[in-house]
């Protein structure tokens, strides 16, 4: 990487000031060298059952954990058979359809519920008691402000006749740039945006709304990197030539910024690489920080 100069610091030098000041710049350190062997674990019966806790209707206890032997990993795949064509029974030159599973070994749409007979709006309801909003014609040109304004009144009369707590509007942009103003004025407010689209939400259940806040963290990491080859210990640090810690003369942990859909393991390997050149293996966690108080236009009101 051309923005950023590293060498190895004895483990010693760890304990200076200048060394403090490194989990102030990167709040999540990870320790690189070797994989461990996982200990896979079961859950037992509960102890006690019945918790309660203010906020939230659910059932809680506390439960025990039991070494397991690992269960042979699933494939990964499901398969569902489709109509089969014209003369063969089904399950004999069926064609059939491969849907990736999730990481808990579900569909990606097991979540999706039925939407509400009647309203205008293409959508689907889930698990919560929500409505979401799917209308492929809301992202061309097919639909002015004019028309859906009308078809958002029909469909938010329709799911607060069904008991429908919340709606989730997402409009392209720019196509749907237009249909905005409208869906403001029909009671929505803004939610989270991204550089292709903006989401929206109206609540219609009781009290204030109980929807999630919009994305609100930000997650760096940074690679604890030991070297023992000479058999005594030494640190992998960097300067950088960009950012708040340029200038100053401050060697730090090479790291930076976890990637959309990125493990956090796998951003500090890739992160050790790309600023100093060496490979290196996660091995375990090593701090966590948090710092409620970030600075900057991109990421002003969030937590690091």
């Amino acid at each position: 990487s051309d923005t950023a100069r590293s060498t190895m610091l004895p483990s010693s030098s760890l304990t200076s000031p200048t060394a403090r000041l490194l989990p102030l710049l990167f709040p999540c350190a990870l320790a690189l060298r070797a994989p461990l062997p996982a200990r896979p674990w079961n859950v037992g019966k509960p102890s006690f059952s019945g918790m309660k806790g203010p906020g939230r209707r659910v059932s809680a206890g506390f439960r025990a954990l039991v070494p397991c032997v690992p269960a042979a990993p699933h494939r990964g795949m499901l398969q569902r058979h489709m109509s089969s064509p014209a003369g063969e029974t089904a399950g004999k030159g069926a064609a059939v359809q491969k849907e990736e599973l999730d990481k808990a070994g579900r569909s990606p749409s097991w979540w999706k519920l039925p939407g509400v007979e009647g309203v205008p709006l293409e959508h689907h309801t889930d698990r919560y008691g929500s409505a979401v909003v799917e209308d492929p014609r809301l992202n061309g040109s097919d639909t002015s402000p004019e028309i859906f304004s009308s078809m958002l009144a029909t469909s938010m009369d329709g799911w607060r006749a069904a008991g429908v707590r919340a709606i989730w509007l997402r409009l392209a942009t720019p196509a749907a740039a237009e249909l905005l103003a409208p869906a403001i004025r029909g009671g929505f407010t803004p939610h989270h945006a991204a550089s292709d689209h903006v989401t929206l939400t109206a609540w219609l259940g009781k009290g204030p709304s109980r929807l999630p806040p919009g994305p609100s963290h930000f997650i760096g990491v940074a690679g604890f990197v030991v070297d023992f080859v000479e058999g005594r210990p030494k640190v992998l640090v960097i300067q950088e030539k960009s950012g708040p810690a340029a200038g100053i003369g401050l060697w730090k942990l090479p790291g930076g910024l976890v990637d959309p859909k990125e493990d956090i393991s796998v951003a500090a390997a890739r992160e050790v690489w790309e600023e100093t050149g060496i490979k290196a293996k996660f091995q375990r966690l090593c701090t966590i920080q948090e710092n409620h108080e970030v600075r900057g236009p991109g990421r002003e009101g969030s937590t690091d």
